[in-house]
């Protein structure tokens, strides 16, 4: 793991922490390794990114400590979505909430995880 991506996960777990609970918790969620086209990416397209989804406790901790208003998703009208950056985050019910971020991998910067 190259030094900004263990930035960037250690970071997440913080957000995932809530300020009553300061000690870490196990992630939950998945992660993947793929290219900037998320759905249908063209043969041979350079996979440069790792792509982040957070579910179960951790998305829910993340979506609470986030400061952005939610709003209606676009994708689906029952659910909400909150966003920072390129960090998104949506509640579908009180139990279901998933987060997804990308981190491209040369330099270590944010990108969009998720596609409707």
């Amino acid at each position: 793991m190259t030094g900004r991506l263990a930035v960037a996960v250690a970071a997440i777990s913080l957000l995932a922490t809530s300020s009553t609970e300061a000690d870490p918790r196990k992630l939950e969620g998945q992660y993947w390794v793929g290219s900037k086209t998320i759905l249908d990416a063209p043969r041979g397209e350079k996979k440069d990114r790792v792509y982040l989804s957070l579910t179960g406790k951790t998305a829910r901790d993340v979506y609470e400590g986030m400061s952005a208003k939610p709003v209606r998703s676009a994708c689906d009208e029952a659910a909400w979505v909150k966003r920072a950056g390129d960090l998104e985050c949506t509640r579908s019910s009180a139990a279901d909430v998933t987060c997804s971020l990308a981190i491209t991998l040369d330099r270590g910067r944010t990108a969009t995880g998720s596609v409707c």
